[in-house]
């Protein structure tokens, strides 16, 4: 059964994923420059991470909130480490490095919210990075991408 809030949840949520994905794009384009348009950038994407986080907790189960919060909280880490070439600061709690745990947090918000949505297979999620080998690309004997020029038949 569908609620009524399910379309709203659905739409911040979708926001919220493009948002994460935004915040981290932003962050490798930033590594360590004083590129301040970037910077700025950065900093909206950042707050307005923030807000949705806060929106999701109006609709959300609690599973949905904590995983937005989680991802929320590697946000900084992402930022910090990735984008501005700082230390991490929680380096000493977590084994992975921030890029890593991000990820992984906001894999498990994907899984929360559709699972709140009653979406079929709610854990089916391909990874973000997708293995070569399953992109119809061949990889030649060392397990590498060919060269540009024997793909270009592709």
């Amino acid at each position: 059964m569908t609620h009524r809030w399910d379309e709203s949840l659905r739409v911040m949520c979708s926001d919220f994923a493009g948002t994460a994905r935004e915040l981290i794009f932003l962050s490798r384009q930033l590594s360590g420059r004083t590129d301040e348009d970037i910077h700025r950038q950065l900093n909206k994407v950042h707050l307005h991470l923030r807000a949705l986080t806060h929106q999701i907790r109006l609709l959300g189960n609690r599973e949905v909130q904590f995983t937005a919060q989680l991802v929320l909280h590697h946000a900084y880490a992402v930022r910090m480490v990735i984008g501005e070439n700082k230390p991490d600061d929680r380096g000493g709690i977590y084994e992975e490095p921030p890029g890593e745990r991000y990820n992984a947090a906001l894999m498990s918000f994907y899984k929360s919210v559709r699972k709140q949505l009653k979406v079929e297979d709610p854990e089916d999620i391909p990874p973000f990075d997708i293995p070569l080998s399953e992109r119809g690309l061949k990889l030649d004997e060392e397990g590498k991408m060919p060269s540009p020029d024997e793909t270009s038949s592709l």
